[in-house]
């Protein structure tokens, strides 16, 4: 039996362009977790919430709809390794089953006989070996992360695929992923989870940010409109970046904005996702504007000393500014009191007082004894984001923390070794 391909073409923003020199050699097989309607929805970037996608779909009854073309690069594997390469999606093509993935729910034989004449007419277009046609459980990292296509009939499945087609020499084993690929891809998949968003290794931003060392990401990506084009932008503990929708390479970072519409836009709504409010009459944000001190993360706070002196402050991501209350063109960071060699009682009380902030706006709590904590005031981390979280690797698990502009973590058990994310190769 041959089946009608359905076009329902995703939008440009969901994918990107095949780069030359990789001829596509893999398939990844999915489930959904989902229904037709909303999956084709969000796997045609049309949910803005979630940019993934798909070069084909398959419903329960044994519709075929055809999202990416083969020639375009998909986003379905997310992060992932498999015989020695990371980013699957690169020469990979992606076919979605519709199924709740819960192990219960059923795929009818309309589905499977549907999926099985896509396969083989997929693994016979490209000379796909069986080694290659692979389930997203399979190359997702870290392991475990992913379960689909749950409780599909996958090695009768296989059989029939390769019925009848000629098969190639025995591939090599797959050789594991190094373990410093696989803690690196699980420290960046949690900081980027912590911020409510989805690590994606084949985004042109994310390989920026990546490659411009801007941080763990602070907030989901959100849009706005500026000089005519919509954009997206990401931000991050070290800047904000943006890039006009469509145009995934052109990428542009706040702090080296000239003034304009742009920036002031960018600014703008920076701080508004952040929870505060850029005044360009204010001295903290002046300083801000000719620092590179980050984005706040905070509002303006007022406190006071035992001593009965009031300060007026802000965290911001890289640095948190001073000033006594009422005196405003006098500001002072507060890495001037984490460099000094001596402090006064008051300036002692102070420092400690704003540490103490900075850790208990995330909800944790600012312990000096500790060496995380140490480490990131001696390196100039900056604000902390998140609690200390322990990633399970087998053999060696450790804990992280994401700072403003890494993220630092620890071998459970050995507290006095502090490692950065960045130092990873």
């Amino acid at each position: 039996m041959d089946y009608t391909i359905i076009q329902y073409p995703a939008l440009p923003s969901a994918y990107s362009p095949q780069k030359p020199g990789r001829r596509i050699d893999m398939i990844v097989m999915h489930s959904t977790g989902g229904v037709k309607t909303g999956d084709l929805w969000t796997l045609s970037g049309r949910d803005r919430r979630h940019l993934v996608s798909i070069h084909y779909y398959i419903t329960k009854i044994g519709e075929i709809y055809q999202l990416v073309q083969d020639k375009d690069v998909a986003w379905h594997a997310g992060v992932s390794f498999w015989q020695g390469e990371n980013d699957v999606n690169r020469f990979s093509i992606g076919i979605e089953l519709e199924n709740l993935n819960n192990g219960r729910d059923p795929y009818p034989q309309p589905q499977i006989d549907a999926a099985l004449w896509l396969v083989r007419n997929k693994v016979q277009q490209y000379k796909i070996p069986r080694s290659r046609l692979v389930r997203h459980a399979q190359v997702a990292l870290p392991p475990g992360r992913k379960s689909d296509p749950r409780a599909f009939p996958w090695d009768s499945f296989i059989g029939q695929v390769y019925t009848d087609i000629q098969p190639g020499p025995p591939p090599p084993p797959a050789p594991p992923p190094p373990a410093n690929t696989v803690l690196r891809t699980a420290l960046i998949d949690a900081a980027y989870r912590r911020a409510r968003h989805v690590y994606h290794p084949d985004w042109a931003l994310h390989q920026f940010a990546f490659q411009q060392r801007v941080g763990p990401p602070l907030i989901p990506p959100f849009r706005f409109k500026a000089e005519g084009r919509d954009w997206v932008a990401e931000v991050y503990g070290v800047d904000a970046i943006c890039s006009p929708v469509g145009a995934w390479t052109d990428i542009r970072r706040l702090s080296q904005l000239p003034d304009g519409e742009l920036k002031n836009v960018l600014r703008s709504q920076t701080y508004q996702a952040l929870g505060a409010t850029y005044h360009s009459d204010w001295a903290f944000h002046q300083y801000a504007d000719g620092n590179p001190i980050g984005v706040p993360v905070t509002e303006t706070f007022r406190l006071t000393l035992g001593s009965g002196e009031t300060y007026t402050a802000q965290i911001f991501s890289l640095e948190t500014l001073i000033t006594p209350y009422g005196q405003w063109d006098v500001i002072f960071p507060l890495s001037n009191l984490l460099d000094a060699p001596e402090l006064e009682a008051r300036d002692v009380e102070l420092r400690d007082t704003l540490l103490t902030r900075q850790y208990q706006r995330i909800g944790a709590k600012y312990h000096p004894e500790w060496a995380m904590h140490q480490a990131a005031n001696k390196l100039g981390l900056g604000a902390p984001l998140s609690h200390q979280e322990q990633i399970e690797m087998g053999v060696q698990d450790y804990v992280a923390q994401s700072y403003a502009r890494d993220v630092a973590y620890s071998p459970v058990g050995d507290w006095g070794t502090v490692k950065l994310l960045n130092d990873l190769s």
